[in-house]
């Protein structure tokens, strides 16, 4: 009895933190212009020389223009290291 009231409560509790994350943080129902912009901006951080930083600025730059934060950190990924000197 302790088992089965213990493994529901996991599956509450693994449903309920699955859609804080898809939803609250990640914003995975977010409309099309707010992808966009979650784009363009991981892409304009991505060109700026600030190395170091660019994943921490784009995704503080997503959530003051309420854009897709899952969008904007991938798309900072673009000046890696080895793409960084052909870049700038």
């Amino acid at each position: 009895m302790f088992f089965q009231s213990l493994r529901s409560w996991s599956r509450r509790y693994r449903r309920k933190l699955s859609q804080f994350v898809f939803h609250r943080l990640l914003h995975a129902d977010d409309s099309p212009h707010q992808l966009a912009l979650g784009v363009a901006i991981g892409v304009f951080v991505a060109f700026t020389p600030t190395v170091g930083l660019q994943m921490v600025i784009a995704g503080f730059l997503s959530w003051l223009f309420r854009a897709n934060k899952a969008a904007s950190l991938p798309m900072v990924w673009i000046s890696n290291p080895a793409s960084l000197i052909p870049l700038y």
